[in-house]
């Protein structure tokens, strides 16, 4: 199984409300909006994380990922775009 943490994605923070300047009392919050996230993510099925784990930690090109995960280029760029829109639906409920 990949990790999909730590992130260093910009595409995937903004799906948090995470922000750029922070005071002690955000800390906590942004704290809090990555434990929502990770948990968001273990709702994602098993290749749709592969697959973010690639794109997100290892800054991995969608043609290589398609190479490593055996899956058409348009296969995996589906599951992305479909795994942003469950993340969002998630976080947003």
């Amino acid at each position: 199984k990949l990790s999909l943490f730590p992130c260093n994605n910009q595409w995937l923070l903004n799906l948090a409300p995470f922000t750029l300047k922070l005071t002690q009392e955000d800390h906590f919050f942004k704290h809090e909006d990555f434990k929502k996230l990770k948990q968001a993510l273990t709702q994602l099925s098993s290749v749709e994380q592969d697959i973010l784990s690639l794109l997100i930690d290892r800054d991995t090109s969608l043609l290589d990922i398609s190479n490593i995960v055996g899956l058409p280029l348009n296969t995996v760029k589906s599951h992305i775009r479909r795994s942003k829109f469950k993340l969002k639906a998630i976080l947003s409920g």
